[in-house]
């Protein structure tokens, strides 16, 4: 069971969105909370989950996009756990993801042999010509010097040539030049790309949790 849930107007107090709104967007299934009302006088409870949901759907529906839209990226979100485990375990969230992101290194390194070096977000070069990047030891090493100094991530929302939409969480922010390179496979072959800094999402609501 949760240690911390939130009522309607905990939700109001912490992310300035009214009470009908959260009423409404719940109604509608763009969030699900996680205790539902179970019949008259009782109440729903809204997780920290949760409450990144709302504030990303307030997010998302600033950038101008419909509910049908928001309440599909939330869901595939929430089908995926995608953005609970980013916030519940980031460590092994970004693990996950450095050790997929070295292989597409390792796949660009062997495709191009002139392809030896990275830039870190700190403007350090990682020369990566001479390592063995399936060695295990080599591979935790190469990730501790990608890893960001603070947990960051990037909502990525993939629009397909098809009509089809695909989402992808990656653990770094919008100004880490891997983040850039994480995601060029997807602008390539994407009709369109929509990013979201879910790190600054994620701190603002800490940081008004931590206020109340």
């Amino acid at each position: 069971m949760e240690r911390d849930l939130y009522k309607n107007k905990d939700i109001k107090a912490i992310l300035g969105i009214p009470e009908r709104r959260i009423i409404n967007l719940t109604d509608k299934q763009v969030v699900k909370p996680f205790v539902d009302s179970a019949g008259a006088g009782s109440q729903r409870r809204y997780n920290y989950a949760n409450l990144l949901e709302l504030a990303l759907a307030e997010v998302l529906f600033g950038f101008g996009l419909g509910i049908h839209l928001v309440r599909r990226i939330l869901g595939e979100l929430r089908q995926g756990d995608h953005l609970s485990s980013w916030a519940g375990n980031w460590d092994g969230y970004y693990s996950a993801a450095a050790t997929q992101y070295i292989q597409w290194l390792n796949k660009q390194r062997e495709a191009n042999p002139y392809f030896k070096e990275i830039v870190l977000s700190d403007g350090e070069i990682l020369d990566i010509g001479e390592l063995d990047l399936n060695n295990s030891t080599v591979l935790e090493l190469v990730k501790d010097k990608l890893k960001p100094q603070r947990p960051s991530g990037l909502l990525v929302v993939v629009f397909e040539v098809d009509g089809s939409v695909k989402l992808k969480v990656v653990p770094w922010d919008r100004e880490n030049h891997l983040a850039t390179l994480f995601l060029g496979e997807y602008a390539y072959r994407s009709a369109g790309l929509l990013i979201i800094d879910i790190g600054r999402v994620k701190a603002q609501v800490d940081e008004r949790i931590n206020k109340g």
